[in-house]
């Protein structure tokens, strides 16, 4: 509503200026930011109650591939393949595991760096510059 209150005549389409002009406040506020690392490790945790320090990678698989019960809202298989080769400790042997202490450290830490680089880029096109 409030993109479309800039310009009621466009029937229902907005500028990208009206746009870029919400999205870069909400980047600024970080009313988007992702959750912090104890929310997912907690998250993960959930899912190895034996308190292993790993999650089996066919595991992961089901529970993404069927998120919310229904396998229309799980991860495509496209996605599934990125996150696991992503998630999976490259240097140790037994590829079937996801250690996710190592795997938060390594996302939170690539987070970090991609929200720094989107935060000064809204800066520096929110004060004009582009």
């Amino acid at each position: 509503p409030e993109l479309l209150d800039d310009d009621p005549s466009r029937d229902g389409l907005i500028t990208f200026e009206a746009f870029e002009k919400v999205m870069l406040r909400d980047l600024m506020d970080r009313a988007y930011d992702p959750d912090d690392s104890e929310t997912l490790l907690a998250a993960f945790r959930v899912l190895d109650p034996e308190g292993r320090g790993y999650i089996e990678s066919n595991l992961m698989h089901e529970h993404l591939s069927t998120r919310g019960g229904k396998a229309a809202d799980g991860f495509r298989e496209r996605e599934m393949s990125e996150f696991l080769e992503y998630a999976k400790d490259k240097e140790s042997a037994d590829s079937s595991k996801i250690y996710y202490e190592d795997y938060v450290a390594k996302l939170t830490a690539d987070i970090e760096k991609h929200l720094e680089h989107l935060y000064q880029d809204a800066r520096g096109s929110g004060s004009g510059g582009r």
